[in-house]
């Protein structure tokens, strides 16, 4: 699947928006359809924490492992990676400064060695997009809103 970047300004301090995407605790409040977060081991921030997301879809619910795999402050640069069915979703987070404000962008890649979910996964581009825009709006709400 070619990749899928959505972005947004976000009229917050680029380390409170990367922080809050990186904060793994805080996921529920900062994800529209993220019911809950059990983490995989003792690990609860950086690079290498695992854990499972439960989310919404649709009236269900369902389990997604996911692992934040890279992790930069200085760069502002975060990246999650889930592998489920044959497929390893690959989703990169950067936040930069707009003077005092913040632009991110969220890119999601699919890898899978199947061909039907190839053209399953290009079928159902403007799904992800909704979803994915859905994700960057209520990050975007909760940097913005009061606390």
């Amino acid at each position: 699947m070619k990749p899928i970047t959505i972005s947004s300004p976000i009229a917050a301090p680029p380390d409170q928006v990367f922080e809050a995407i990186v904060d793994i605790e805080r996921l529920p409040a900062t994800s529209p359809d993220t019911v809950s977060i059990v983490f995989v081991g003792e690990q609860r921030k950086g690079p290498g924490t695992k854990f499972i997301e439960t989310r919404k879809m649709g009236k269900q619910t369902q389990e997604f492992p996911l692992e934040l795999a890279e992790c930069d402050e200085v760069s502002r640069t975060a990246r999650f990676i889930s592998e489920m069915h044959g497929t390893v979703w690959d989703t990169r987070m950067k936040v930069e400064s707009e003077g005092r404000d913040s632009q991110v962008a969220f890119t999601m890649e699919a890898h899978t060695s199947s061909l039907f979910k190839r053209l399953v996964f290009t079928l159902m581009r403007g799904v992800f997009q909704k979803a994915m825009g859905k994700q960057v709006t209520a990050l975007k709400r909760y940097c913005e809103g009061p606390r």
